[in-house]
């Protein structure tokens, strides 16, 4: 048990040729500082599932191709401590898959973004800062969900057996990730599957914050990159003064509906504007995890043979890609809403509110306002939202959950190229909203 197979010191010159390094913005920078081989840069294998940074701003050291170590725990090498500990998350890169940024409170998951293997220097650059954001870092993506129902005990008892499964069947989609991590952990699985970190070690921090000239290009670089950051709470200031003005105006127009609607339509919004990650079907790529080998898992040790065991996975929405993403009443991502004690609404009653509250929002007469240079008013033009439920509660602008696959195929992706209808009862379908550009269906 070492961390040899997990943890493999580099010097520039051997980082600078890795493939997701080679592409980087940031090389040409840094290879004209022509920094000396003692300045060290650590690649770190992280498993599927694993803790990177957890809530407490704590860096974790991957201890085998299987668990993880905070880095104050007393098996991480002295050597890594000094060299890492500089700050709550050392400046780095993903350079392999992908890592979700996330906050999980009760039993939701606030998906931030996802950092992947073509994002360049993206970690640790708010740390820099001296800020520590409230977030957590995982090894592939945390916010996963089977739309097929898998709590039959007797199948899931096959899953615990063949897979060393500890945990119980799932209670809610949240909960589906853990059984997917001790799948993908377990020595029956035969796809390992893991992302690899780089970090920078202490010296490049020292040099990066010195006044040595040689190093202002690569600084003036992590300055871009922290502004770059910085779109988030900036698109949000501009949303919240939206906001402010629409409010106002379906107030005039009598709208009547709960403040937790209107906080999951500007939620929505905001994931239009690209300002946080939505879902979207996994169609048999691997950068977030062994998704495809989980779901061929489900078929052949579970027995789903009557559905596709669709997984949703957090994408971005993107005006530039024929590809929509979708959010879930059921599974919801909202952060924080004003609480409704009186509410006694179901699920179907939130989905007509919401629907009824983005046709009155798409008739508010906004200023001239721009998010990213953009007309926000012309940017709203452009988004449509598809509302779709069960059977049972669809009718007028309400869709059938079956009618899913025919706008988007990815809902009917095959992991071992069997056709299977979609499972439409679905929890996280039963009451979601399809995002997409106006020009697509």
């Amino acid at each position: 048990m070492d961390y040899l197979n997990a943890i493999e010191e580099m010097t520039w010159e051997q980082a600078r040729e890795l493939p997701s390094v080679k592409c980087s913005d940031f090389r040409e920078i840094i290879d004209e500082i022509d920094p000396p081989a003692t300045f060290k840069i650590f690649k770190l294998s992280y498993p599927f599932g694993a803790t990177i940074l957890d809530t407490n701003a704590k860096l974790h050291i991957p201890f085998s191709l299987k668990t993880t170590h905070p880095i104050d725990h007393h098996s991480v090498p002295d050597y890594l401590k000094k060299a890492l500990s500089y700050s709550k998350m050392p400046l780095g890169a993903v350079v392999k898959n992908a890592v979700e940024v996330y906050r999980e409170i009760g039993y939701k998951v606030f998906s931030v973004g996802v950092l992947h293997d073509r994002a360049g220097l993206e970690l640790g650059i708010w740390e820099n800062f001296g800020w520590s954001p409230p977030y957590t870092l995982s090894a592939g993506a945390r916010s996963l969900y089977m739309i097929p129902k898998i709590t039959l005990n007797p199948a899931h008892k096959r899953m615990k057996r063949h897979f060393g499964i500890n945990y119980p069947p799932p209670k809610r989609p949240f909960d589906h990730w853990h059984i997917f991590k001790e799948i993908a952990s377990s020595d029956s699985f035969a796809s390992p599957w893991h992302c690899e970190v780089i970090y920078f070690s202490k010296e490049w921090h020292e040099k990066l914050n010195s006044q040595d000239k040689k190093w202002y290009k690569f600084r003036d670089y992590i300055l871009q990159r922290g502004w770059a950051h910085s779109a988030f709470g900036r698109k949000k200031v501009m949303m919240d003064f939206i906001w402010e003005l629409a409010s106002n105006a379906l107030q005039n127009m009598g709208l009547k509906t709960s403040p937790y609607i209107i906080d999951t339509l500007k939620h929505i919004i905001f994931i239009t504007l690209g300002g946080l990650p939505a879902s979207r079907p996994a169609e048999g790529d691997s950068l977030l995890g062994p998704i495809t080998d989980i779901q061929k898992a489900y078929i052949d040790v579970y027995g789903m043979k009557d559905y596709q065991p669709t997984i949703m996975q957090p994408h971005s929405f993107d005006f530039n890609l024929n590809k929509p993403v979708y959010y879930s009443m059921q599974t919801p991502t909202l952060l924080s809403s004003t609480p409704d004690t009186n509410s006694t609404t179901s699920n179907i009653d939130d989905i007509r509110g919401l629907q009824e509250a983005f046709l009155h929002f798409l008739s508010v007469d906004f200023p001239d306002v721009f998010i990213d240079n953009a007309n926000f008013k012309e940017t709203l033009k452009k988004i449509t939202l598809k509302f779709y439920h069960g059977e049972m509660y669809a009718y007028g602008d309400i869709r059938p959950t079956r009618e899913l696959v025919l706008d988007d195929p990815g809902f009917l992706f095959s992991p071992d190229g069997v056709d299977r209808p979609l499972a439409e009862n679905g929890c996280f379908i039963k009451g979601c909203v399809k995002i997409n550009h106006l020009s697509s269906t």
